[in-house]
Parts: C-alpha cells; sequence; structure tokens
C-alpha cells in the first residue's frame, strides 16, 4: 500500500478536536498499487464481488464513523439512508455506499 491519509482544509493529517468541515468536503485517499496489471485484474472482481454482497447497512454505518451496537440493529432514531451501488463506468466498475452525505468507494 502506497500514499497517506491527507486533509489539506484541516492543515494535513487529520481532524482536530472541535474542528468541523461544513462548507467544505473531505477527501480521504489510500491508493494501492500493484506490481502488474494481471494482478490486479484479475483481483478487482472479486473485490466488487465482496463489496457488493458482503456489506449490509451497519457496515457502512460503521465504515463511516457512526457507532453501532453489537448486535448489528439499526438504532431506533436513525433516519438516514444507506445506499450501496455498482455501476459501470468508462474507466471501469466502481462500488459506492453511501450513508446520507458520505461515501465510501472502490
Amino acid at each position: 500500500m502506497t500514499g497517506r491519509p491527507s486533509c489539506p482544509v484541516l492543515g494535513g493529517g487529520g481532524s482536530r478536536e472541535g474542528t468541523s468541515l461544513p462548507d467544505y468536503q473531505s477527501e480521504w485517499a489510500i491508493d494501492i498499487s500493484f506490481r502488474t496489471p494481471e494482478q490486479l485484474r484479475r483481483l478487482y472482481p472479486r473485490l466488487l464481488q465482496h463489496a457488493i454482497t458482503t456489506f449490509g447497512s451497519t457496515d457502512v454505518m460503521r465504515f463511516l464513523g457512526r457507532r453501532m451496537p453489537l448486535n448489528g440493529e439499526l438504532p431506533k432514531r436513525f433516519t438516514g439512508q444507506v445506499v450501496s451501488d455498482l455501476r459501470q463506468r468508462q474507466e471501469g466498475v466502481r462500488i459506492k455506499h453511501r450513508l446520507d452525505d458520505n461515501s465510501v468507494k472502490l
């Protein structure tokens, strides 16, 4: 794995206590490099299949920073929406898990 998390709005390396980003978009990225294109071609369909069939709404909520009960049930107060979608684009296939305005994609 190469790269490191960066958030220029917050000064480079993560959040500071009490800091929020109400009017900005923030993105954290991790780049994974493969020695050959064939390694990626072989692995990518399996990663997509795993991501779309294995992760449920509570997993997505946990990925995006929500505290979830250990029993995996949605909190009764939760009124948001969790969406997962798979799209074919010119550059390739991508999967995106969204919770309201937050998302994580592959």
